[in-house]
C-alpha cells in the first residue's frame, strides 16, 4: 500500500517500490506552466487557480476515499523485471490510480457500494427538469418509463472509448508483430521490403554500439543524414528477433465536453 503525505508543495508517495524512485520538485509555477504550454495557452486561468490550490487536498481526500494512488512505474514498463537501484521519473507523470481508468471506476464504485446510494443501471439520462435557467433535475428513462430525479446534479460525458463504433476505428489491434528477419518484418506489415532494407542499413551505417538505458537521456542521437531524426537512443537494430509495433496518436487527456464555471 502507498501511503501520500504532504513535503511543502509536492506530494510523497512511500511503499512498494518508492525507495528506488529519484522524482524532483513539481512546483505550482512548474503546474501552471505546463497546463498552459499544453493548452497553447488556452486553458482557463480561473479553473486552473482552483485546480493548482485544491490539487494537493482533493488526491489526499481522494485516497481516504478509498482510492488506490500508486507510482506511475508500472505504466511505462515492468517493475518485476527492471533490476535498477535508481529509477528516475518525472514529477509531472509521478502518480496514477492503479490499474489507471478502469482501477479508478473499480475503487469508486467499491465506495459507493459502502454507502446508502442508490444506483439505477440501463437508465440513461433523457431531458433536463428546468425553471428558466435553473436546472431542478434530471429525468431519466428506465426500461418502458421515465423516472424524475430532483435536487444536486453532476453532468458527466466520457470520450470515444464510450463508443464502441469509435473504439474500434481508433486503436491498433495484433501488434507487436515479431520477425527474426527484416525481410520476414516487412512481409507480416505489409510494406515496401527495399525500402524498408535500405532504411534500416542506411540507420545502422550511422549509428554506433552502446547499452540501451531506457531511465536516462543518453544524448546518443542522429541529427543529420536520415529525413527521420533520434535525439536519444540511436542504437543499431542488428540483434533479433526484430519488432514492430503498431502505433496511433494517444490521448492523455480526452478534451472537449460539459463547459464548466468555477462554482462546479
Amino acid at each position: 500500500m502507498n501511503v501520500i503525505t504532504e513535503n511543502t508543495d509536492v506530494i510523497v508517495v512511500s511503499g512498494g517500490n518508492a525507495a528506488l524512485v529519484a522524482m524532483g520538485l513539481y512546483t505550482l509555477e512548474h503546474f501552471a506552466n505546463d497546463m498552459m504550454t499544453t493548452s497553447c495557452g488556452n486553458t482557463d486561468k480561473a479553473q486552473m487557480k482552483i485546480v493548482l490550490e485544491k490539487g494537493y487536498e482533493t488526491v489526499k481526500w481522494i485516497g481516504e476515499k478509498g482510492v488506490n494512488w500508486t507510482l506511475s512505474l508500472g505504466k511505462f514498463f515492468d517493475d518485476n523485471k527492471v533490476n535498477l537501484s535508481t529509477i528516475e521519473i518525472l514529477p509531472v507523470v509521478g502518480l496514477m490510480v492503479k490499474d489507471e481508468g478502469i482501477g479508478l471506476i473499480d475503487d469508486l464504485w467499491r465506495v459507493v457500494e459502502k454507502t446508502d446510494i442508490k444506483v439505477f443501471y440501463s437508465c440513461p439520462a433523457y431531458n433536463l427538469i428546468q425553471d428558466g435557467n435553473r436546472v431542478l433535475g434530471v429525468q431519466a428513462r428506465h426500461i418502458d418509463s421515465f423516472i424524475n430525479f430532483f435536487g444536486q446534479m453532476i453532468l458527466a460525458c466520457g470520450g470515444f472509448e464510450a463508443s464502441p463504433r469509435s473504439f474500434g476505428t481508433s486503436l491498433y489491434y495484433d501488434y507487436p508483430v515479431v520477425d527474426n528477419t527484416l525481410a520476414g518484418l516487412a512481409k507480416k506489415i505489409g510494406i515496401d521490403l527495399d525500402v524498408f532494407v535500405d532504411t534500416v542499413i542506411k540507420f545502422n551505417a550511422i549509428t554506433s554500439p552502446g547499452n540501451f538505458d531506457l531511465f536516462h537521456l543518453d544524448g546518443n542521437c542522429i541529427n543529420k543524414s536520415l529525413d527521420i531524426l533520434k535525439s536519444n537512443w540511436a542504437l543499431p537494430i542488428d540483434k533479433v528477433p526484430f519488432v514492430a509495433y503498431g502505433t496511433t496518436c494517444g490521448i492523455t487527456f480526452t478534451y472537449g465536453g460539459i463547459k464548466t464555471d468555477t462554482a462546479a
